[in-house]
């Protein structure tokens, strides 16, 4: 078994191992394992400290051997392991009375028994009532409160009580009252026999049971053991055992010493804020697959829509492939720490792994740029330990801005911006709600300029000064504004007052108080209220007001105010729900689509519809020249020149004015020759254009041709009134050609007849 060395504070552990020595054969291997306490997260592990030939000497430095530290106040107890304090106030308003046998205990929670005046006994926690006289099992001034955590409940003790019964020579416990002679005797009597004895029944003329009398020199003592019961409300205690009148044990289960089902997910630690509440939800849990094993993990309180068999007071469970669940860390176990830049939080107390070994979680969380998702890293069988990572924002460390205070005017040196706290910095407030379980009830003055006019002189010159409302000579000063600091963070303003007073507590500390400013548009001055003190006498306020609304347009921003944006970026949330959004539309337009599209017919149509819009019309026109008369014999139609004209789509209200752009083809006599003519075709088949006079010289100035369209033929045709042209097709016959008013050219207009504008074309 261990052996405990109060002195060093060390834990033995001592192996023999059936292998000889091979140093002497006449020993065995032995081996000794020495556990230093050491607080942390880390289980430890075990070093090679010496040997000799047949001895080894290991080392292990690991919290398992700490301590556990509890802080008592009053009717209050906080474990620092769990860090959760308990409070069994709300049983102390009343005693209670429970009878086993013929025997009837008086109990009180922090608060004395029945007295003698109804038959129990004088300042004891536990009285044994009688009808002359009570027997006390233990004195309400040795009061001890504990929390046993293998057995996870609080275990209220009372010790120094009356003088344990007298029992017999053989150990059993004499029984008073006790029925002799048909009279009852409080005490070992004489009578009969040479020495003193008792009755070891409480009738001895019926049983006839007995021993002689030896007087102990032990204290009774008593202890009630509060256990967890979410159903039984207040609850009842009830007797568990007894050993010989001296010591007896009481069993209550009772909501009231339940552990909590949601811890802290805000802490500080080197003076960096780090707050996990981003990861604690109330709706749901965090889940995620591995290996066919599944995982939920919930941080600060318990996991919301978990598997069934997952304990309602558990952080973390898994899920196999085959269905099984257990729980991996149970709520109230959880503990916070920061160990290398990354945040630990751990669990245990989970599925039982073992022999006298329960299951835990480890999560390291990092700091990164996004909310993240856990993730499984490894388990460690030994320690029967489960690892997750987890990068995520809410492990980065958040840093107050620590601003400047003159006359109630606030300014951040950074950006150099300001705002005045306005009337509530120079007028007199009062907090109420600080109300002790010893019936104590205090009231706050608070100055942030300072009390000038406080009804009592002693609180002049603090910040804020504790008084009892009843005892106008009480009074304390819990913040004065020597080293006064401000900070703002996520709009909100913190303003932390240092005092001279020392902590009742813990005389290496002082006072101190801290008031929270949250802003609330629609109260104006607000009014301070106490929220609570902790356990190293730090008093803490929360303050509603508007005069800090102006925090939450940019004074704790770097921006230069003006030139910012007027409305910030979206968050994460809200471009995630557009990014869906636009999925959802895009995939309905795509179904509409399909919907209008999967006949062949319609898609014809909206091809036909869509070609239709997009095509743009030429409308194209000719200008035609043609030597004279005399040189028409010799130069046969080669000497034709056609100039096609492609006009842009017409504008409105402009159709008179302009032609567009023109292009000039000149046709050579090779393509020409190709063409097939028909001398035999009447007249009414050969397209001519009429008034078109001959001038002399080469290349005369043609006519313009209107915007009409000109009939044309797949041939070249030629007739005595007019020249030929090139016919296109049956296009030719959907209109018939306009005839151009004449117009005579000069020869020196003629060499540049490219260059002639749209209204010359026109006319």
């Amino acid at each position: 078994p261990p052996i405990l060395n109060p002195i060093a504070n060390e834990v033995y552990l001592n192996f023999e191992s059936s292998t000889p020595c091979l140093a002497d054969k006449h020993f065995n291997y032995t081996s000794l394992i020495a556990f230093h306490c050491r607080r942390g997260v880390s289980m430890g592990t075990p070093m090679l400290l010496r040997t000799s030939d047949c001895d080894f000497v290991f080392g292990w430095e690991t919290p398992l051997v700490c301590p556990d530290e509890v802080k008592v106040d009053g009717c209050s107890l906080t474990d620092e392991q769990l860090r959760y304090s308990f409070n069994l106030s709300s049983l102390s308003k009343s005693t209670f009375k429970v009878t086993r046998d013929s025997r009837t205990y008086s109990i009180g929670v922090c608060t004395a028994a029945a007295g003698p005046d109804e038959g129990g006994c004088k300042d004891g926690g536990v009285c044994l009532l009688s009808g002359s006289k009570g027997a006390s099992f233990g004195r309400l001034a040795s009061m001890r409160l504990d929390y046993r955590h293998q057995d996870e409940a609080v275990i209220l003790s009372y010790a120094n009580g009356d003088n344990c019964p007298p029992e017999t020579e053989e150990g059993d416990p004499c029984v008073f009252p006790f029925i002799f002679n048909g009279k009852s005797y409080e005490e070992c009597v004489l009578e009969g026999r040479a020495r003193l004895w008792c009755s070891t029944t409480a009738n001895y003329d019926r049983d006839h049971e007995w021993g002689f009398c030896r007087h102990s020199n032990s204290h009774r003592m008593s202890a009630i053991i509060f256990r967890c019961d979410e159903d039984a409300d207040i609850g009842r205690p009830q007797v568990f055992s007894e050993v010989r009148g001296c010591e007896v044990t009481f069993e209550w289960k009772t909501k009231v010493v339940c552990p909590p089902k949601k811890m802290e997910c805000k802490f500080i630690q080197k003076h960096k804020t780090y707050d996990l509440r981003l990861l604690s939800s109330l709706t749901g849990s965090w889940f995620f697959v591995h290996e066919g094993v599944s995982y939920y993990i919930n941080l600060c309180q318990k996991i919301y829509k978990g598997p069934l068999d997952c304990s309602d007071r558990a952080s973390i469970c898994k899920k196999s492939a085959s269905g099984v669940v257990q729980v991996l860390g149970l709520v109230h176990t959880q503990k916070l720490d920061v160990l290398d830049e990354k945040v630990i939080v751990t669990y245990s107390k989970g599925y039982q792994c073992g022999e006298n070994k329960t299951a835990s979680a480890v999560i390291e969380l990092t700091c990164a740029k996004t909310v993240g998702r856990p993730s499984f890293m490894r388990f460690d069988i030994d320690s029967c330990t489960y690892y997750f990572s987890w990068d995520s924002r809410a492990a980065c460390a958040v840093k107050p801005q620590e601003v400047q205070m003159v006359n109630g005017t606030i300014t951040n040196p950074v950006n150099g911006k300001s705002f005045s706290l306005g009337d509530i910095y120079f007028k007199l407030f009062s907090a109420s709600g600080d109300m002790r379980t010893n019936g104590d009830k205090y009231l706050y003055e608070i100055q942030l300029s300072s009390i000038t006019s406080s009804r009592n002189p002693a609180c002049s010159g603090a910040n804020i000064c504790q008084v009892k409302p009843n005892d106008q000579h009480f009074s304390r000063k819990v913040g004065t504004s020597d080293r006064t600091r401000y900070y703002i963070q996520d709009g909100d303003l913190d303003v932390v007052f240092a005092s001279s007073s020392k902590c009742g507590k813990d005389k290496t500390k002082s006072v101190s108080s801290t008031i929270f400013f949250h802003c609330d548009p629609l109260v104006k001055d607000g009014i301070p209220e106490f929220s609570h003190e902790t356990a190293d006498c730090q008093y803490l306020f929360s303050w509603y007001t508007s005069a800090v609304c102006p925090l939450g347009v940019g004074l704790d921003g770097d921006g230069t105010g003006e030139d910012m944006p007027e409305h910030k970026g979206l968050s994460e949330r809200s471009q995630a729900v557009g990014a869906v959004l636009s999925l959802l539309l895009v995939a309905l337009t795509g179904c509409l689509l399909t919907l209008l599209l999967y006949k062949k017919e319609r898609r014809e149509l909206v091809v036909s519809r869509l070609t239709g819009c997009c095509r743009r019309s030429a409308n194209v026109s000719y200008k035609y020249s043609k030597v004279n008369k005399e040189e028409e014999a010799d130069e046969d139609e080669t000497d034709w020149l056609m100039e096609e004209v492609r006009a842009p789509a017409p504008r409105p209200g402009k159709e008179a004015q302009e032609n567009g752009h023109i292009t000039t083809k000149s046709v050579k006599a090779e393509a020409l020759t190709s063409l097939h003519g028909d001398e035999q075709d009447s007249e009414d088949e050969v397209l001519t254009i009429p008034e078109v006079k001959v001038h002399s010289g080469r290349g005369t100035g043609a006519a313009g041709v209107p915007q009409g369209r000109v009939p044309q033929r797949s041939g070249l045709r030629e007739s005595a009134e007019g020249a030929g042209v090139p016919l296109r097709g049956d296009r030719a016959r959907r209109g018939k050609a306009r005839p151009a008013p004449p117009k005579t050219v000069n020869s020196g207009s003629l060499a540049s007849f490219h260059d002639d504008s749209d209204e010359d074309l026109l006319h």
